[in-house]
């Protein structure tokens, strides 16, 4: 059995909190879309300059987010390929749901 050492956080809060951020973006779009793919979310957020290009793809590897399927990718530098689109999780999309009747029920006081 292969011994696993803890990994060091390369992360600054810079990037953590670039990430969150981009995270409630990519939840919003998956909730009004149906599925979000790494290209929504740097078309609506796009990547910060201290963030490496490849670190978006960290973004959905939480319990928020479903693997749906697959797509071309829109970004040029991709050249077509192939890129992931997720879901919400049925718990996130709770929460968004509730997040949002409360908005619309204080909106309407």
């Amino acid at each position: 059995m292969k011994k696993r050492y803890p990994q060091p956080d390369l992360f600054t809060d810079e990037q953590r909190r670039y990430l969150e951020e981009a995270r409630r973006v990519a939840m919003q779009i998956a909730y009004e879309q149906g599925s979000v793919s790494a290209d929504d979310v740097r078309e609506k957020f796009p990547t910060v300059e201290v963030l490496h290009r490849n670190a978006i793809g960290g973004l959905f590897k939480t319990q928020d987010f479903v693997h749906r399927g697959f797509k071309k990718s829109s970004t040029p530098s991709r050249k077509g390929g192939i890129i992931c689109t997720y879901g919400l999780s049925e718990t996130a999309e709770q929460f968004l749901r509730k997040q949002f009747k409360r908005k619309a029920e204080l909106c309407q006081s």
